[in-house]
């Protein structure tokens, strides 16, 4: 049973059973079909397997719910668990309720930076400052529930939770892993580079890439590095890892590795200066790139289809349900069919704007927006017209 199939597995039973489902969880736990962290779950697969409201069939019946103005841009995508929506702008940490858009809690940093996703487990929520601090809260309230002092900042490098460790990149090239209940450091492990990217993990093994191009692989328990691959051109990517693959994207390239030992399994065609991380999910990965979006199969490499556009793209697709979603550099979201990479739906919030990468949940969809001259952002949220 992989990593992924056992974390859904477990969801599932604990849910039905009414129960928690494994260590520090509670019932304030992310629900089956949540997006609770980055790109879904720690798997960093972008790939919410629960979907099943939306779909080829009912893209086209997407309609705006609510938009919330942010204090400043909105430049990682947003998260959602339990009713609430969470995401950074400025200095600031928000929530929102999940049907109105309502401010349910917001907690100010001080003119300390926060601008990454962050990640919701057991009942806490996780993320960095630029004050060279990491912070675990109530998802509830944003009551503080520890603060952990660093020797660096951890506030551009999103975290992710597994088996009750967080793990984080800093600005002082190291990988960091945390107690989630208590915030006493686990390990941290030089990254030989600067991180820009979250991690992933399988549960067993920790990965994780460098700015120069080198994707590592460590041991979740110790930190200790397992092996270490170089890409061709430097990455920014977060790794995604499936069923014992690990995909990710360097600046021209997908590639495909063992999980266990690093061995090159598969290396796409060359790509233009892909921006976003990979999404893999259905039997596909999906990138996008400086000209579109690509899709390639994710046993062979092989192209399967691409969708051109007229300007760079670099926020991370989601997939769900057979639909590739994909934020566009006109403040929209674009819903393509997996199979082929037609169009089957596209917002209209009516803003230039960067777009964060989307988050699926429920038969929601959420990102949010960065206005090129005014700096201002918003989070968005569109459902299913009845």
């Amino acid at each position: 049973m992989t990593f992924r199939e056992a974390l859904m597995r477990a969801f599932v039973v604990g849910a039905l059973a009414g129960a928690p489902i494994c260590g520090e969880a509670s019932a304030a736990d992310p629900l089956p079909g949540d997006w609770a962290q980055p790109k879904f779950d720690a798997a960093g697969a972008a790939y919410n397997p629960f979907e099943t409201a939306i779909s080829t069939d009912t893209a086209k019946k997407l309609v705006r719910g609510w938009s919330s103005n942010a204090q400043t841009r909105v430049s990682a995508g947003p998260v959602t668990a339990n009713g609430l929506v969470y995401f950074t702008s400025g200095s600031l940490l928000s929530a929102l309720d999940v049907e109105s858009g309502r401010k349910v809690w917001v907690h100010d940093f001080d003119n300390a930076r926060v601008q990454t996703t962050p990640a919701v487990s057991g009942g806490r929520l996780y993320v960095g400052d630029g004050e060279q601090a990491f912070y675990a809260f109530d998802a509830a309230t944003g009551k503080q529930k520890w603060r952990a002092s660093l020797s660096c900042s951890a506030y551009s490098v999103s975290p992710i939770v597994a088996g009750g460790a967080v793990y984080f990149g800093c600005d002082d090239n190291r990988l960091y892993s945390l107690t989630a209940k208590t915030g006493a450091r686990r390990w941290s492990t030089d990254m030989k580079g600067p991180l820009v990217a979250a991690a992933a993990t399988d549960g067993k093994n920790v990965f994780a890439t460098n700015n120069y191009g080198v994707l590592t692989a460590l041991a979740a328990k110790t930190g200790q590095v397992k092996w270490t691959t170089k890409l061709q051109i430097l990455s920014v990517a977060t790794p995604a890892v499936v069923d014992g693959t690990v995909y990710v994207t360097d600046a021209g390239a997908v590639w495909a590795f063992s999980a266990k030992n690093g061995k090159r399994r598969w290396k796409s065609a060359p790509l233009g200066a892909t921006g976003g991380s990979p999404a893999v999910g259905e039997g596909v990965v999906a990138v996008t790139d400086s000209n579109g979006v690509y899709a390639f199969d994710a046993r062979t490499g092989k192209t399967r289809w691409t969708f051109q556009t007229a300007t760079n793209l670099n926020a991370t697709p989601a997939i769900a349900n057979g639909l590739v979603f994909v934020g566009l550099t006109e403040g929209n979201v674009a819903a393509l069919r997996l199979t082929d990479g037609r169009e089957m739906w596209r917002s209209k919030p009516g803003v230039p704007a960067f777009t964060t990468s989307p988050a699926i949940a429920r038969g929601s969809l959420f990102f949010g927006t960065s206005e090129w001259s005014a700096g201002e952002g918003q989070v968005f949220r569109y459902l299913l017209k009845e």
